[in-house]
């Protein structure tokens, strides 16, 4: 009988679990200790920050006292015991805490002190109230004896007077002894000449009696006082002292269970060590084991196998020793003895498990194709309704010059319109995403304008940080070419993906900074330095854990699983934007810190920066792109337009739209009817100049319905532009294969389809840009007046206070967008100086505009380059 090697194993893993559980068993008495030593800690900290604050407070009843006894004033008396009583309620909270025998003393002498400081305080308040009281009839008094003492015309009694005068100031003055006994004298002098005049006045004589009572009482209330004063401080000074001695002894045992604390982590450390060297004991062990039971053994097998290999059948195992492996080595003797037996078995087998596989190829292809067709479907379902959402908001915001509009009124459409294309945007994503997967991202190479890109990302995305009270800001690096060459759509997806997030993640009143630079350094592939542009994106936002910085950018994740119920999104833009970073041959990286810090204040620091290199490839200037607006294109009254969809609310929103481009359109709401109005408009003699092609109808879908109509006699030439919520690159190349010339996604876009529109129609005048736009109205006086007053605002505000600039920009902005000014000219290259942190030019063109007012040129570009 022998031992197994199974019974073996478990005999170690036995001693191992019981070394696991002894360990546990300490580790977990330890780290309870450990834990009731950071409560009696936080504990003695948290009481300490009690009593500290109570000793403030106390400092400020003395404060309080100090003005309630010189002043007569009945709201700080009232503030006074306010205090007091706050004091004395947080004492008699502390008395129901668990503290230690000399502290619980010191506090319940604390709060007796503090009932002997209010009683001492309440009667010297009462002595001192007393004291007025008795000072008023004492004037009373003396203005009798004072205006007797003027009537009765004796000159020695006005003399004596005139000394009662003086000495009588002089003790209100200083309260002394000796200024008292002087006036007592004084009075008396003054009575006994009294006496020897002639004077027969009750009223005078009943004053000088009063006087000297009133005085006596006065000394009396005097002396009283300062007793109670000092008896007062000396109150005060035990407070002080209990108070410090108690914050002292809270110190002493936080520093004292600190100490616990070390002694118990450096037990822990050493229960560790020792586990760690009886576990290397058992592993040594159970090498020797593994390799006299089972390394052996096998190399004997491994050797069988080779000699079986090279064409030795009788090759055979042989060991002396018992033990499984053994077992199945002798095992293997025989199954050498049937191998030729199932060779042919195994063959067939084989043929089974190869059609097997064929099988679930060709499943995982379906499922391929399935998910890339439910992804057009959903794209298709969503894009829609959001085609009209999109195009209404476009419109209304076309028509607000028309109206007196609130700015909340278009706020809430331009809102709207945002929400629209973020919809919009989410849906690229996913479908950017299976693009990606599938390999089938291309690249695009253009020159293009670098800094125009960058203050286009940074005006999109300004108004959701004025709305959200963000400081946003980007700076340029003067060392960058404006011109490069790249792919500006993903480069523009990746940075709006950055920034958008950043503004998400950062809570009100914190700060985004878009940074862009140049950098040269070295290669890993080749010798040499290699140009980069570096985009860098910092925020101070949520943050994220350091051990889920590579995660984020896996798809679907974000650092947080409540990260989506809060902010929202579908954890993809990461995703796409490494990928998208990636196939520019660049590479993205982030920071990010996420702590706790500073605990008596409990404040966060936190914050993220996502720094992404691509290649600088410098480029010639780029063609003139400027922007096409809708109120500068007149097409011509002969333009017939067929439009074939489906859908009412589309259908209506194309209405409107054309009507804003004064064009006439006939609507078709399916493949038939869209073919019957063909051929109605030709047999008229006014075929239509353009087709717009719904792709997913009922019925006859888009791609049939063009094959009819191009086989209709003259209607083979008629341009037909396909208008589909499908954006799958498949989808539009088989659009152009059966006969489609240009391919819209919905939602429309007025900025995408008057480019294409102006390619197919007759037009009645050229179109002109943004700067060349004569028939937009100049600015009223009233209007520039307004402005005038904003820009002396702008002028006023220091230039360290960026994002008040920025927000005084927006608001000039807002005034003059609509009107034939240069004023939004000296804006914008405002807004560059103050990015490129040039304070001097920024004053130059603040005073220029100024001085120049609204004289705008459109053939003068100075300004603009």
């Amino acid at each position: 009988m022998y031992i197994t090697i199974k019974q073996m194993f478990f005999l170690i893993f036995a001693l191992l679990v019981l070394l696991v559980g002894i360990g546990y068993v300490e580790v977990a008495v330890l780290l309870n200790q450990v834990t009731k030593s950071s409560q009696r800690r936080e504990e003695a900290v948290s009481f300490a920050r009690e009593i500290n604050g109570l000793e403030r407070k106390f400092l400020e009843i003395r404060l309080l006292e100090k003005i309630a006894l010189t002043e007569k004033n009945t709201v700080i008396p009232k503030n006074f015991r306010a205090t007091l009583s706050e004091v004395t309620k947080q004492i008699e909270t502390l008395q129901g805490k668990p503290l230690i025998a000399d502290v619980t003393k010191k506090v319940n002498h604390l709060s007796q002190l503090l009932s002997q400081y209010e009683t001492t305080f309440n009667r010297l308040t009462q002595l001192k109230v007393e004291q007025r009281l008795n000072v008023t009839r004492f004037i009373s008094n003396w203005q009798v004896l004072n205006s007797g003492t003027l009537i009765s015309n004796e000159t020695s009694l006005l003399h004596s007077l005139f000394n009662l005068i003086r000495f009588q100031q002089e003790y209100f003055d200083s309260h002394r002894e000796t200024s008292y006994g002087a006036l007592r004298m004084v009075h008396n002098i003054f009575s006994r000449k009294y006496t020897q005049t002639s004077v027969d006045n009750e009223r005078l004589e009943s004053a000088i009696k009063t006087y000297i009572v009133l005085l006596e009482k006065d000394y009396l209330l005097e002396h009283q006082i300062r007793e109670l004063k000092a008896e007062f401080d000396q109150i005060s000074i035990q407070l002080i002292t209990i108070f410090s001695e108690i914050s002292a002894k809270a110190e002493e045992i936080s520093q004292q269970e600190l100490k616990n604390e070390a002694s118990l982590q450096r037990t822990l450390i050493q229960i560790f060590l020792v586990s760690i060297g009886f576990g290397m004991i058992l592993f040594i062990y159970l090498m020797l084991v593994v390799g006299r039971k089972i390394v052996t053994p096998l190399k004997q097998m491994s050797q069988v196998v080779l000699d079986v290999k090279a064409g030795n059948m009788e090759t055979r195992f042989h060991s002396n020793d018992q033990s499984e492996i053994v077992n199945l080595g002798l095992t293997m003797n025989e199954m050498l003895d049937i191998i030729d037996e199932n060779k042919q078995k195994l063959e067939e087998q084989v043929e089974a498990r190869t059609a097997e596989l064929k099988a679930t190829k060709e499943k995982a292809e379906f499922a391929s194709r399935a998910k890339s067709q439910f992804l057009a479907n959903m794209s298709h379902e969503i894009r829609t309704p959001l085609n009209s959402i999109v195009g209404f908001s476009q419109i209304l915001l076309n028509q607000v010059p028309q109206f007196s509009l609130s700015s909340d009124f278009i706020t809430y459409l331009k809102n709207i319109e945002t929400s629209g294309e973020n919809l919009s945007e989410l849906i690229n994503n996913i479908l950017e995403f299976s693009k990606i997967e599938a390999g089938k991202m291309d690249l695009s190479h253009e020159s293009f304008n670098l800094k125009l890109l960058v203050q286009g990302i940074f005006h999109v995305n300004k108004a959701s940080t004025i709305e959200k009270k963000i400081q946003f800001n980007y700076e340029w690096d003067p060392k960058l070419p404006e011109y490069i060459q790249s792919d500006r759509t993903k480069l523009n997806q990746i940075l709006m993906n950055l920034v958008s997030n950043a503004i998400k993640f950062t809570p009100e009143g914190n700060k985004v900074q878009l940074i862009v630079s140049r950098e040269t350094g070295g290669t890993s592939q080749k010798a040499g330095e290699k140009e980069w542009i570096v985009f860098q994106v910092k925020d101070e936002g949520i943050g994220i854990p350091e051990n889920q910085l590579q995660s984020i950018f896996e798809p679907f994740e974000q650092a947080d699983s409540s990260t989506t119920r809060v902010f929202g999104g579908t954890g993809l833009g990461l995703s796409i934007v490494k990928k998208m970073v990636d196939l520019l041959n660049g590479h993205i990286e982030v920071k990010s810190v996420k702590e706790i810090d500073n605990l008596d204040q409990n404040k966060s620091f936190s914050g993220s920066i996502f720094i992404v290199r691509i290649p600088l490839i410098e480029a010639e200037e780029e063609a003139n792109t400027e922007r096409i607006q809708w109120k500068n294109v007149h097409f011509s009254a002969n333009n017939i337009v067929l439009v074939i969809e489906d859908n009412p609310m589309n259908q209506d929103m194309i209405r409107a739209m054309f009507k804003e481009l004064r064009l006439e359109v006939h609507i078709a709401s399916n493949g038939k009817m869209g073919i019957a109005s063909t051929l109605a408009l030709q047999g008229k003699g006014t075929p239509p100049d353009l087709i717009l092609m719904d792709m997913h109808m009922p019925g006859m879908d888009g791609l049939e319905t063009t094959r009819q109509i191009q086989l209709q006699p003259g209607c083979e030439n008629i341009p037909i532009v396909a208008l589909s919520a499908d954006a799958f690159l498949e989808q539009q190349q088989l659009a152009h294969e059966s006969g489609i010339v240009d391919y819209l996604t919905k939602p429309l876009q007025m900025k995408k389809m008057l480019p294409l529109l102006s390619k197919y129609l007759e037009t009645e005048a050229e179109f002109s840009g943004t700067l060349q736009n004569t028939s937009l109205p100049p600015l009223p006086d009233a209007l520039k007046e307004r402005i005038l007053k904003e820009f002396k605002v702008l002028s006023e505000i220091p230039y360290f206070m960026t994002s008040q600039i920025h927000d005084q920009i927006q608001i000039l902005i807002q005034l003059s967008t609509g009107y034939a000014s240069s004023y939004l000219l000296y804006l914008e290259k405002i807004q560059d100086a103050v990015s490129s942190r040039n304070p001097e030019k920024v004053e130059k063109l603040i005073q220029e505009a100024l001085e120049k007012g609204d004289r705008f040129i459109f053939s003068d570009y100075n300004l603009k380059k």
